[in-house]
């Protein structure tokens, strides 16, 4: 169900939470940080990738992946809107940037492998 309180509009979900959506600005901005404008008719203010609607403030806040889910081989570190991967010493990053492998010595018994 959708209603409009004011400003803002308000839709009511199968799990019973409220979700804030904030009209578009008339040059299809948000005055918020960290979202973006979408719809065609009914445009409204949406969180950008690696953001979460704060319910109770309207605001979209940082999602902290590294806690939220398992995303990286051995560490994560969260940034703003998004995260990354790192390895301990002996380990590399993959290029799917997430798993880590043994470094594997180039050099052995003075031959290149």
């Amino acid at each position: 169900m959708d209603f409009s309180l004011g400003n803002y509009s308000v839709s009511i979900g199968s799990t019973s939470a409220l979700l804030i959506e904030r009209p578009c600005l008339i040059n299809n901005t948000c005055s918020e940080e960290n979202q973006y404008c979408r719809g065609y008719f009914n445009k409204h203010c949406v969180c950008q990738s690696g953001y979460r609607m704060n319910e109770t403030t309207g605001m979209c806040e940082d999602i902290n992946e590294c806690r939220e889910r398992l995303v990286c081989d051995h560490y994560c570190i969260n940034t703003l809107g998004s995260y990354r991967c790192s390895c301990h010493e002996q380990y590399q990053l993959k290029s799917d940037k997430h798993t880590c492998t043994l470094r594997t010595n180039r050099l052995s018994s003075g031959k290149n492998i």
